[in-house]
């Protein structure tokens, strides 16, 4: 197997989430729905993506 990192350009969840503090139960949801859809899809594909070390 062999590691593969893609540069995503642009601030991480962690620094969104120190910027907004507050935010509505409708924009958290849509943030985790986001999350889940995408590691479905590294699950759903063949072959799958192994993902580990999530983090905000």
């Amino acid at each position: 197997f062999c590691t593969v990192l893609e540069f995503c350009e642009g601030n991480d969840l962690d620094f969104y989430l120190k910027q907004h503090k507050l935010m509505s139960e409708k924009e958290a949801r849509s943030i985790v729905m986001q999350i889940v859809n995408a590691l479905r899809y590294l699950n759903e594909i063949k072959p799958p993506i192994i993902h580990y070390d999530l983090k905000p």
